[in-house]
């Protein structure tokens, strides 16, 4: 997959391209967020916090890591399906 050409325009694409052969692949992709999926999986709320309060398109009602902790805490989307007895698409 090319991703480039926006990136190109702003001189932002060479941090999704360490490699810098003009492609954004997905490996390169997984190797940038190493670290943070790492933090998140182990739920390491100070090395994922700032990422996730930087990035946030609205404020939480209470702290982040309240908040973190809560949405760590709910049932996986499966288990909450797999309770249907109908069909379910989710697009």
């Amino acid at each position: 997959m090319v991703w480039a050409w926006p990136f190109v325009m702003s001189g932002l694409f060479e941090v999704f391209d360490p490699n810098r052969d003009g492609f954004c692949t997905r490996d390169e992709r997984l190797a940038l967020s190493a670290q943070l999926v790492a933090e998140i999986q182990a739920e390491r709320f100070d090395g994922f916090i700032p990422w996730l309060q930087a990035t946030a398109a609205a404020q939480v009602p209470r702290s982040m890591t309240e908040w973190v902790k809560d949405s760590f805490g709910q049932p996986t989307m499966w288990d909450l399906l797999s309770k249907l007895s109908m069909p379910i698409g989710l697009f």
